[in-house]
């Protein structure tokens, strides 16, 4: 694993309150490791630049995860009436699409003007 969370704190966050909760950060680092590796960066040290983008991608990932309606299979509340109960359900989360999109501005961000930068746009 390449971000754990004594790094997500000290060298992303520095000083800010943590969105992943630390019981759960291997999980969601491990899943944007996936997300940055499919894009075909390899290396054997991460440098900071790319602590942070596994962070923001970890924290992007939870968030959906959560605004997708985490334990409720994707579906949440989105209007709820008392009277006769009556509850409509709708999903907040990004689409794919936009999700893949949001995740590659991400690390197009982070990794723009460093070395990594034509490996990340030019490779397949």
């Amino acid at each position: 694993m390449w971000v754990d969370n004594t790094k997500y704190k000290e060298k992303y966050l520095l000083g800010r309150k943590p969105i992943i909760p630390e019981t759960e950060f291997s999980f969601w680092s491990r899943k944007a490791e996936t997300e940055v590796n499919w894009r075909k960066i390899e290396l054997d040290d991460i440098p900071e630049f790319l602590v942070n983008c596994i962070c923001e991608v970890a924290e992007l990932l939870y968030i959906q995860w959560l605004v997708g309606g985490a334990e409720t299979g994707g579906q949440v509340v989105k209007s709820f009436s008392n009277d006769g109960y009556s509850e409509t359900y709708g999903s907040t989360a990004l689409s794919k699409s936009a999700m893949s999109k949001a995740i590659s501005d991400i690390i197009i961000n982070n990794i723009s003007n460093t070395s990594l930068h034509n490996q990340f746009v030019f490779r397949g």
